[in-house]
């Protein structure tokens, strides 16, 4: 048995941050082989600072699963955070 110092016992009893997605734009189609851009923005809606946490997944034909990006990022109470993602669309799968 041992006691937590302070700071260790306020950061476990802080409730957890929640994250409002502001915005995300997405293009309404690309081409096959097309770079596909993604962005979005999201705010820590509390008065913790915490971790943002994302995925977008991508379905591909290689192997047996889809491809995912994550999008990781620590933003303060009250913060924003930004993010761009560029999606390969070379190997996506699609009915033939």
């Amino acid at each position: 048995e041992w006691e937590l110092p302070d700071d260790v016992r306020e950061t476990l009893a802080a409730s957890a941050p929640s994250f409002e997605l502001d915005s995300l734009s997405v293009p309404d189609s690309v081409d096959r082989g097309e770079t596909l851009e993604v962005e979005l923005t999201a705010t820590n809606t509390t008065e913790t600072a915490g971790r943002f946490l994302a995925a977008a997944y991508w379905p591909t034909r290689i192997a047996d699963d889809d491809e995912s990006h994550l999008i990781e990022r620590s933003v303060d109470a009250g913060g924003t955070v930004t993010a761009s993602l560029s999606i390969d669309t070379e190997y996506t799968h699609a009915d033939e």
